[in-house]
């Protein structure tokens, strides 16, 4: 995915931003520096996480069926 990218993921919203900052952001779910060049903005709780692995473990408790 490119940065600019947005999705639906659950019921969420999600956009894939660059990770071009010197400092780098920390996820939310595994508590590690995002390594890569992108991350995944959450737009309902303004949640940053580092892959799709980590943003699938933060939305699945907000999960609606």
């Amino acid at each position: 995915m490119k940065p600019g990218f947005r999705f639906k993921y659950y019921s969420s919203k999600v956009e894939v931003r660059r990770n071009s900052n010197s400092t780098r952001l920390n996820c939310v779910e595994c508590g590690n520096r995002c390594p890569r060049y992108i991350y995944y903005k959450n737009d309902n709780s303004v949640t940053v996480t580092c892959s799709l692995n980590c943003l699938e473990k933060k939305l699945i408790p907000l999960k609606t069926f």
